[in-house]
């Protein structure tokens, strides 16, 4: 990875964010060089929005909290010029320009903190003492997973969601189609480049046939969350905690210590993601919105949240089986189940 993940993606946030302040400053100060400002910003943007591939390496596949990083980064940073762009036709409102700096320097630091190592993670003790066996240190890390992905569902639930679960797929297939478009407008240009990046990336992690083989998943999450079920129940069931965590069993001999470490970074990974993706959501909530302040016809923008937040929703879920071991597919990451089935004394 290099310019678009970790510490680089908070760097070109807060670049792009400081830009637009600039340009804030500029049109609330008379005399202040409003085209300077406006070169500064598209300096900036285009030194962070590029195509949906530039800055992986080709050896390496990316982790999920590698993809979601850049996408964070892309789609936030593709706001924020959309809403500056409306503002150079509309100086009046300005204010807006101001608080998508404000969110986008507050996404920088987000990133900033996941990229972090983390102290004591929230929930989860991770010891391996002599009191406590590996299948209490797996169901705690797996009562944990299901924490971290309950804050994130439950921050999704919207009467929009029914229905258009069903049609994620064409809505954002059209969306990222209709993004690849060149405008009157520079800043415009790599405004919507960015955002149709953000898009591609969140689909390297979640794509339409994963959505599709989810659907029905999704929907019972969904109905559920609505009835007022609780939120980590529904998230552990859906991640496949529940299902994992009747299926352990104590492995015999194992290193108590290995094993509760190797969970309790299985747990902080989780953790980062789901900081991101309850990230991703908010800007997500917002885009349609800013598409409204462009000049152009987007048919599919105004579909974005409600079928774009069910996107997050199907990444949650597949991060979420990776963590805990419940897919039987090879995964991004070795989970709860088979830490523990490591660690188990051939027979």
């Amino acid at each position: 990875m290099d310019t678009t993940t970790n510490a680089s993606s908070a760097e070109s946030t807060r670049s792009v964010a400081s830009a637009a302040n600039t340009l804030v400053h500029a049109i609330r100060t008379d005399g202040y060089d409003v085209g300077l400002a406006f070169d500064r910003l598209e300096s900036n943007a285009k030194r962070t929005v590029g195509d949906s591939t530039r800055g992986f390496a080709p050896v390496a596949e990316p982790s999920d909290q590698e993809l979601l990083e850049s996408a964070l980064a892309q789609l936030s940073i593709g706001a924020t010029l959309c809403v500056a762009d409306g503002v150079l036709i509309d100086p009046a409102r300005v204010g807006e320009l101001q608080s998508a700096a404000a969110s986008l320097a507050f996404t920088s630091d987000v990133l900033e903190n996941v990229g972090r190592e983390s102290g004591p993670i929230r929930g989860f003790d991770g010891t391996g003492d002599a009191d406590r066996s590996v299948l209490e240190v797996a169901r705690e890390s797996l009562d944990s997973l299901s924490t971290a992905a309950a804050e994130v569902t439950t921050s999704l639930l919207d009467k929009t969601f029914r229905p258009v679960v069903d049609q994620v797929p064409t809505v954002l297939r059209d969306l990222v189609t209709d993004l690849d478009v060149a405008t009157p407008s520079r800043l415009l240009t790599l405004a919507l480049r960015a955002i149709r990046r953000g898009l591609s990336l969140l689909l390297r992690l979640a794509d339409f046939t994963a959505v599709e083989r989810l659907r029905a998943d999704l929907d019972e999450v969904l109905t559920r969350l609505g009835r007022g079920e609780d939120g980590t129940v529904i998230a552990g069931w859906a991640i496949g905690a529940t299902s994992v965590g009747k299926g352990l069993t104590e492995p015999v001999g194992a290193e108590k210590r290995l094993v509760a470490r190797r969970l309790g970074d299985l747990v902080r990974t989780f953790d980062k993601v789901c900081t991101i993706l309850g990230r991703i959501a908010v800007v997500i909530t917002g885009l349609a919105g800013v598409l409204a302040l462009v000049q152009i016809t987007l048919p599919q923008a105004a579909a974005l949240t409600s079928t774009g937040l069910v996107l997050v929703l199907a990444a949650l879920v597949l991060a979420g089986r990776d963590h805990t071991g419940a897919t039987d597919l090879p995964g991004r990451v070795r989970g709860v189940r088979l830490l523990v089935e490591d660690h188990h004394a051939p027979s």
